[in-house]
């Protein structure tokens, strides 16, 4: 079975020391072929992937840096058009631990004995990105509550105060389930029958990067499917997330102090319009948006991050207005 995997992944910049080492665990783990979408990266990728992997992998080459939601759609495309059966899709850092696959594919077995195979996918674990599943926050508080603004809900708030203290301090769990069902998931780990694509479409290119993987994926459960994440199908990042919770001691620092203003600008205009689309008209999202927007500037004025404030007001306004695709202002390197 591990031999019908396709892994679709794409890559940027200067990263083939990060692809190349994803590449060769994949191979070693019995993937059958990968897709690498060369986003106009400064490294021969065409030639280095021959020499190193053969014809066991396919390059499309990209004039210029599209961004992930592109990236993705163009791999899965292409996985789609040599008739993957199954497909693997990871970031370029995303290095699977040993056997992670073989812990997919057995979770994916049992549940394809419940499931249609165009109706659940399941998703491999990263610690760091899952943070708050890894510690022991409670499962129905490590995702946001429908009609939070930016993740905030004000019915979260004395769960959050509670859990800084040292009585209601997450205790890290022994043991975690094996499956645990997730509203949505990022494209890193992602795994699925090539018919889910028929029933939820492709990655929104108007996005660009960042959240976009959120909007693709969630449309498996809005569509009444389930998306299971597997604990024990392991996934190191080699290159730590820019956004990991730990770095910051709030989502406001997160947001006024986390580097590049591209990346809070995409960020926080494609949560927006996420959110924006799901609970437009909802009065408890309108008072979580005035509250956290209210405590955001007061944080911005606090530490200085004006200009920044600025720019996520800007975001905001772009992404419940739907002016999505590329900005001028921040063209992808």
């Amino acid at each position: 079975m591990r031999t019908r995997v396709t892994v679709v992944t794409v890559t940027y910049g200067r990263r083939w020391h990060y692809l190349q080492q994803v590449l060769a665990a994949v191979f070693k783990q019995g993937v059958g072929f990968a897709v690498v979408v060369d986003n106009a990266s400064a490294d021969d990728i065409t030639n280095r992937v021959s020499k190193v992997f053969k014809d066991r992998v396919k390059v499309v080459s990209l004039s210029t840096n599209t961004g992930s939601a592109n990236g993705f759609k163009v791999g899965i495309e292409e996985a789609l058009k040599i008739g993957s059966e199954l497909l693997w899709l990871l970031d370029d850092d995303n290095k699977p631990n040993p056997f992670a696959l073989d812990k997919l594919l057995y979770s994916y077995s049992s549940l394809g004995k419940d499931f249609s195979k165009d109706n659940f996918a399941v998703l491999a674990f990263r610690c760091d990105h899952q943070a708050d599943i890894s510690v022991g926050v409670p499962l129905n508080r490590c995702y946001p509550r429908l009609g939070s603004f930016f993740g905030f809900h004000l019915l979260d708030v004395p769960y959050k105060i509670w859990r800084r203290t040292p009585w209601g301090k997450p205790r890290v769990p022994v043991a975690l389930p094996s499956l645990i069902s997730i509203p949505y998931a990022p494209y890193s780990g992602f795994f699925f029958h090539h018919s889910l694509i028929d029933r939820i479409g492709l990655p929104n290119t108007d996005l660009v990067l960042y959240a976009d993987d959120t909007d693709f994926t969630s449309r498996v459960v809005s569509l009444g499917g389930m998306i299971y994440l597997v604990t024990d199908s392991l996934i190191e990042d080699l290159e730590k997330s820019w956004n990991t919770k730990s770095q910051f001691s709030s989502s406001f620092r997160g947001w006024l102090c986390g580097s590049g203003d591209l990346r809070a600008y995409y960020g926080a205009r494609n949560q927006s319009y996420i959110e924006h689309n799901k609970t437009s008209k909802s009065f408890i999202r309108s008072v979580n948006r005035v509250v956290y927007l209210t405590l955001l500037t007061a944080v911005a004025v606090s530490i200085r991050r004006i200009p920044r404030l600025r720019l996520l007001l800007e975001a905001v306004h772009a992404g419940e207005t739907g002016q999505l695709g590329l900005d001028k202002r921040f063209p992808l390197p």
